[in-house]
């Protein structure tokens, strides 16, 4: 085994002060990379377990993936106060005030595989009555790009409609795999940097690991 420099020393004393991984070193050796995934993957699946049932008055399900402009996730990303994105998690919440949608789930995630992050976005699990995947889209859309929710945030955060992915995901075996995943339960392990790097976004600007709305 290699020894380790100073730096790494040092950082590997430092350990996760607040949150679900109090205690846990931050810094990610082979050894706290998958001590943090185990501890993980055990709490993301309470949840699951807390919120796959009675949440379907409706037996259609859609994955709704939001991919925010990296101008946006800048600006966004670059406050050194939590304030914009609690903004953005009042926002996304605020979609369960469409008619349309009984209840949703969401994670907000990035695509880095290490600090600085990038790449914002946020998927959105949505129980709804039957309607269309086209109107699906752009009802979230509209929403999104109001007046409104543009005020809040302080800019625009979608420029089109195809920065919105959607997914049918209807039926309990599709609709649990889909909560696993949003959930940080992803089965590619080539996404095990990038979870842990979504756990350290979450941490460092207090989000949750899954927000139930409804």
């Amino acid at each position: 085994m290699m020894s380790m420099n100073i730096r790494e020393q040092r950082e590997q004393k430092k350990l996760i002060t607040e949150g679900p991984y109090k205690g846990l070193p931050v810094y990610f050796s082979d050894y706290s990379k998958n001590l943090l995934l185990s501890h993980l993957r055990e709490v993301t699946s309470k949840v699951v377990i807390n919120h796959r049932a009675g949440q379907k008055k409706f037996k259609f399900n859609s994955l709704v993936t939001v991919n925010f402009p990296e101008e946006f996730s800048s600006y966004v990303l670059s406050s050194k106060t939590c304030e914009k994105l609690n903004n953005l998690v009042q926002v996304v919440s605020d979609l369960k005030k469409l008619k349309w949608i009984n209840s949703l789930q969401f994670c907000i995630e990035q695509r880095a595989q290490k600090k600085p992050f990038k790449g914002l976005h946020v998927h959105i699990l949505i129980n709804h009555s039957k309607y269309r995947k086209s109107y699906v889209l752009r009802s979230i859309y509209g929403k999104l790009t109001s007046k409104g929710v543009t005020h809040l945030l302080g800019k625009q955060c979608v420029q089109s409609k195809n920065s919105i992915d959607h997914r049918t995901c209807n039926g309990q075996d599709n609709y649990n795999g889909v909560l696993e995943y949003i959930s940080g339960n992803k089965a590619d392990e080539d996404k095990n940097d990038k979870v842990l790097c979504d756990e350290e976004l979450r941490n460092s600007y207090g989000l949750k690991n899954l927000y139930c709305v409804g």
